[in-house]
Formats: structure tokens, C-alpha cells, sequence
């Protein structure tokens, strides 16, 4: 048994990744370092063949590999996956993130954003750029970011937190490095999301400095039917409605004005979902809403005006579809 105290903690959330799993887990093993990690896998009772390729794994590497087994899926109980069993456990001064479907491309990734940390303590995150792969149409993106303002200086703690707030900074979570000391320093919310790390990333913009760094470090694989891109309607305008709500809440928590940006956005996630639960309840109510948002609300019970705006979101929808079959991601 290697006592030894790791360097990072590598953290890596899995379920019923049986075709990706293999290619994170080798890329992890790949890394060139001149320190000590550990590689922590949670598998939330994967009903595929995920459990057997980690156990593959962490009987060639007992030392290294640290996988937590569920027998009961926690993701659908509200359970938060990596707060409650990677996190904790993990022994390292830094946490890298990648999950089960995602992978690295760098061999050199983590001593790369070791070397900054160590030599940079008013830094607290590293990320760098990712390609994306879309398994529907079999496409790539390469170089996410471009387009972004990743590259350009941020002047402090408020720009950095209205360009991530605005999706105008992006990090991808495939590519993030942190200081674990980070994590203790957090104010827990009174308000759930249905993603998790941007959340972490507002909180973190507040408390110390983001590097990016624009080289490749990963793949990001775009699945069907996943909690941002849903099949289901309903399900997708309720991810789109929370996405604004966590935004206006950390607006809240941090003093800084709703611009009207964000405030429009929110109130188009808003009217949207209505149009599918009329007897939701929000936490918020509309912000400065037009002429066209106000009708919108006021007709919201009415079947035939919600049929109609139905079929006019479907209608966006198809032309959304079709542009990115000329331009996948």
C-alpha cells in the first residue's frame, strides 16, 4: 500500500459510461508528472458494463486507481456527486476534474497547471480550451473557446464574474484545475441548481484568480438526451430556466446589478417553461418585462395561446436543428 501523500486529486464522476470511460482512465494514466495523484472514481450504480472496466483498472493500479462502488443511483436522489464522495476523500492540494465520457489529450496537462499554481499563489483555478464531439452527427468542434474572451486580461474579481455570468468566459469542466482549500471557503446556497459547476466557478471568481491557459487539454463529448440538451421539452426549458435563476441568484449573493441582459434572458427561460407547467411557481418574477413578455404571462393558462407558442418555439427549434446539421456544434 502507497502511503505516500498525492499532489492533485484526480476527480472523475461515472454512470453507464461503458463505450468512454476507458479512454478517460487511460488518459489520466498517460500524464507526465513529476509528483504524486491519485485517481478517484465515483460509479453511480452504472447498469452497463462501466463497473467491470473500472475494476479492470484498479486491479492493475491498486495504489492509484480509488473507486467508490454505488449499488443505488445517487444523482436521482438530489445527491451531489462529487461534494459528498470524491471531495472529501481526496488527499491532494489540488483537484482536477474530468468525467467518465469526457477525456484528456495532454500527457502534460497537469504538470503544466501544477508548475502555475505553485508559482502563482494569488491564482486559484487553471483551465485551458477543449475540442468537442458530437456522437449524433459524428463532428467535431475544435477549439471551443475561439470566439470567447478566455484570452483576453481580466481587469478584477467583478469583470471576471460578469463574463462568466454572460457565458462570454467559459470554463470547461473537462480542463479545470483548483486549489482543494478553495472548496472549504464556499458560503452554501439556499438555492439548488440542476447544474453544478458553474455555480462553483461564480463562487470561486470571488475568491481568487482564474488562468487560462489556451492550449487543448481535452475532449468534450456532446451525448444525446443529457441534462443540458434533453429530447424532453420540458426538461430542457426547466435546465434553461435554472441556468438563469442560478444567475440571477449569484447576482444576489454578490451585490452586483441584474443587467438587462441577464434580466431579459430571464424572463424568456421563464415564459418558456410556463408554456409546459402554467402552475409553476418562480422565485423570481420577471424583471422589466416588454409589451410581448407581459401578453405572454397574462395568456399563460390559456390552452389555445399556449398551443400557438408552442408551435412557434418548435418551429426555432427545427431551424436550431437545421443550422447545426450544417454547422454541428
Amino acid at each position: 500500500m502507497n502511503d505516500k501523500i498525492p499532489l492533485v486529486s484526480i476527480s472523475c464522476i461515472t454512470f453507464n459510461h461503458e463505450n468512454y470511460i476507458r479512454d478517460a482512465i487511460e488518459s489520466f494514466l498517460m500524464q507526465k508528472t513529476t509528483f504524486l495523484f491519485e485517481i478517484l472514481i465515483h460509479d453511480d450504480a452504472s447498469t452497463d458494463g462501466t463497473t467491470a472496466i473500472i475494476k479492470e483498472y484498479e486491479l492493475k493500479f491498486p495504489d492509484l486507481i480509488k473507486p467508490v462502488y454505488q449499488t443505488e443511483n445517487q444523482y436521482s436522489k438530489g445527491v451531489k456527486i462529487s461534494q459528498t464522495y470524491n471531495w472529501p476523500r481526496a488527499r491532494g492540494k489540488y483537484i482536477a476534474l474530468c468525467e467518465g465520457d469526457d477525456y484528456w489529450t495532454d500527457p502534460l496537462k497537469l504538470q503544466k497547471q501544477v508548475d502555475f499554481l505553485e508559482e502563482n499563489n494569488e491564482y486559484g483555478v487553471v483551465h485551458g480550451n477543449a475540442h468537442f464531439y458530437n456522437h449524433s452527427s459524428q463532428k467535431w468542434k475544435f477549439d471551443a473557446n475561439a470566439g470567447l474572451s478566455n484570452i483576453k486580461d481580466i481587469a478584477d474579481k467583478r469583470e471576471l464574474f460578469y463574463r462568466l455570468v454572460n457565458a462570454d468566459y467559459k470554463v470547461r469542466t473537462a480542463t479545470a484545475f483548483f486549489r482543494i482549500e478553495l472548496l472549504d471557503k464556499r458560503e452554501p446556497n439556499n438555492m439548488e441548481f440542476l447544474m453544478g459547476d458553474t455555480p462553483m466557478w461564480l463562487d470561486f471568481s470571488q475568491m481568487t484568480m482564474f488562468k487560462y491557459m489556451d492550449e487543448v487539454f481535452a475532449v468534450y463529448r456532446i451525448l444525446p438526451n443529457s441534462a443540458s440538451r434533453s429530447t424532453n421539452d420540458k426538461k430542457n426549458f426547466r435546465f434553461q430556466l435554472s441556468m438563469a435563476e442560478m444567475r440571477i441568484y449569484y447576482s444576489g449573493k454578490f451585490n452586483y446589478p441584474i443587467d438587462d441582459k441577464l434580466q431579459n434572458r430571464y424572463n424568456s427561460a421563464l415564459l418558456n417553461y410556463l408554456l409546459y407547467d402554467s402552475g409553476f411557481k418562480p422565485v423570481y418574477s420577471m424583471f422589466n418585462p416588454n409589451a410581448f413578455q407581459k401578453i405572454r404571462f397574462k395568456y399563460k393558462d390559456v390552452v389555445f395561446f399556449q398551443f400557438f407558442l408552442k408551435c412557434i418555439g418548435k418551429f426555432i427549434l427545427y431551424a436550431k436543428i437545421l443550422i447545426q446539421k450544417a454547422n454541428p456544434l
